[in-house]
This record gives C-alpha cells, sequence and structure tokens, in this order.
C-alpha cells in the first residue's frame, strides 16, 4: 500500500505485512522501533490419515445421536455431574469466536455471525461455508443444541462467531490467522 495506508495500519493494528528483499528485512530487524520480523508462513491445519474414516462418517459418528449416546464432550469437562455447568444461568450465552473451516448453517448449531477470510473463496456462504466439515464439528462441540440429534454442545446458550481462515485444503497463512483474530477481537 501507500505510505500512508502503512502508517495507518501500523497505528491501527501495530503491525503491517510488506513484501520485503532479504536486505531491507535485515535493516528493519537493526531498527530500535522495530520489535519483531516475521516471515508469513503458509501453515496446514492437521488432517486426517488416509485410512480414516471420510468426513461424512466421522461427521455421523460424533454428532448423530442414539440412545444410548455418550456426551463425550460434556463428560470430558465433567458437566454431567450435578452442579457442573458451563452454560449461562440467565439465559443469554458467550459469543465464541471459532477460527476454522468456517461453520455451516445447520439447525442446532447457533450462529452468530459468518465471516469468510479465505479472499479466494468467497462465493461460499451459508449452508455451504465450511469445506471441510471440521469448522462446523468444533462449532457443534461447543454449541450444539439439545434436539435429540446429536450431542449436546458444552454450552448449548452460547452463540458462535465464524470465521473462516483455512481453505478447502485446510491452508491458511500466518497474516490469514492474525487477521482472524483481529475479527474476533471486534
Amino acid at each position: 500500500g501507500t505510505m500512508e495506508e502503512n502508517v495507518n495500519a501500523l497505528e491501527e493494528d501495530n503491525m503491517l505485512l510488506l513484501e520485503l528483499w532479504e536486505a531491507e528485512v535485515q535493516e528493519l530487524e537493526r531498527t530500535d522501533a522495530v520489535e519483531a520480523v516475521e516471515e508469513d508462513v503458509d501453515m496446514t491445519a492437521a488432517m486426517m490419515p488416509e485410512d480414516s474414516l471420510s468426513a461424512e462418517e466421522e461427521y455421523d459418528s460424533l454428532f448423530l445421536q442414539s440412545e444410548d449416546v455418550e456426551e463425550w464432550n460434556r463428560q470430558m469437562l465433567h458437566l454431567q455431574e450435578d452442579g457442573n455447568s458451563i452454560e449461562s444461568t440467565d439465559g443469554a450465552g458467550m459469543r465464541i469466536a471459532v477460527l476454522d473451516s468456517g461453520v455451516n448453517l445447520v439447525a442446532d448449531v447457533p450462529v452468530a455471525k459468518s465471516v469468510n477470510l479465505v479472499d479466494e473463496e468467497q462465493g461460499m456462504e451459508g449452508f455451504f461455508m465450511d469445506g471441510t466439515g471440521h469448522g462446523t464439528a468444533v462449532a457443534g462441540i461447543i454449541a450444539a443444541q439439545d434436539d435429540g440429534q446429536g450431542i449436546t454442545g458444552i454450552d448449548p446458550s452460547a452463540e458462535i462467531l465464524s470465521i473462516r481462515i483455512l481453505d478447502c485444503q485446510n491452508r491458511c497463512s500466518l497474516s490469514r490467522l492474525i487477521a482472524g483474530i483481529k475479527k474476533a477481537e471486534e
């Protein structure tokens, strides 16, 4: 961007995303006014082994309820015991940001807002926001409603803020992760 845009971004976010030559990086690193210079690395989220369940089979095994379903997510936090609850007593749940592959709009997961930070995949919206199913599964573990169709979330009164930072190959850059954190803070 222009010098004015860079100064504004630096004042607002206390950071800049720049393309630099190695000599420029070394010069910045020697400057007292610069705390750190980091490469904008690409990251890949953990992937399932090739011989594991398909995304649909994985979702079904986690979320399709049977009569003897165990609320494993709540049991891990000892929320099945009397008096142990994370849920809000006044009915107003907390807002939880899920920085992941997006959250599909499903009936039992309350998504308050969805943001897609994957520029090359902006057409994905609404019911098909999640390219891999992982973000939807995470949101369900956190806030799925007790509707008899799957597990109950840890806090069914919570609202989910879906911030899509991972593309359909579960990749994102460090700068996109930081942008997602900044978006969650808004």
